[in-house]
């Protein structure tokens, strides 16, 4: 299931950067939109297949952490959650404080962000054509296994 999210991922990448400058400003919001689903259903699922309740707001928020891929423990050390199998099986099942889910959601909104920004070097060289698609498509299977690898060890 990851390799296959992951193969739409690149090919979502791959196809968005084929066209060079003159697709870009249409193709690059449509392959952010369409990788993030791509990325957020692959994460569910693992959680889901893991028995975990997706309408839980406890797991729509590690969702959403998972989404961060490498980020994930600093943004849970930041909010005072300690990562560990047991530790974490724990946090996600159990409730929450509101206040907690709160902060948490507010630290991965803000990696998500200066995650977008810090692809300005992907998206200068999406403005070559071809050569635009395969970094693309690269850039976009890097992020999506990662971001399979961070919601493999959140939802245990």
């Amino acid at each position: 299931m990851i390799r296959y999210q992951n193969t739409k991922a690149i090919a979502s990448g791959f196809l968005s950067g084929l066209g060079g400058l003159i697709t870009l400003p249409v193709t690059l919001p449509a392959n952010i939109i369409s990788v993030l689903y791509v990325q957020v259903r692959m994460i569910a699922a693992i959680a889901y297949l893991r028995g975990y309740d997706l309408k839980s707001d406890q797991v729509k928020t590690f969702v959403y952490v998972a989404l961060t891929g490498n980020s994930a423990a600093e943004v849970l050390k930041n909010t005072g959650i300690k990562i560990g199998q047991k530790i974490m099986t724990s946090y996600i099942k159990n409730k929450l404080p509101f206040a907690v889910l709160k902060k948490i959601n507010q630290k991965v909104g803000f990696r998500l962000v200066a995650k977008t920004g810090t692809k300005a070097p992907i998206v200068l060289t999406k403005a070559v054509p071809v050569i635009g698609g395969v970094v693309g498509g690269a850039s976009d299977g890097i992020s999506t296994y990662i971001i399979a690898k961070t919601a493999k060890k959140l939802f245990v």
